[in-house]
């Protein structure tokens, strides 16, 4: 990741977002490959400045709705 770091998106270089968690202080955190095939965790407000399209793409995904 450190080759990439710097740049405006991390997009390309994120294979996929496995899970969102949430910790017992209500903090969001990112699990993701990529596309080297390591894993990283890391914080919701890192993802949402550097891969946003794919975090909204994973929560719509992942969506599950009621019938009301």
């Amino acid at each position: 990741m450190s080759q990439f770091r710097d740049q405006p998106s991390w997009e390309p270089y994120v294979r996929e977002i496995d899970a969102v968690e949430k910790n017992a202080n209500g903090q969001l955190f990112v699990h993701l490959t990529w596309h080297t095939g390591d894993h990283e965790r890391l914080d919701s407000a890192t993802a949402h400045s550097k891969f946003p399209n794919l975090l909204l793409k994973y929560y719509e995904g992942n969506l599950r709705f009621r019938d009301s």
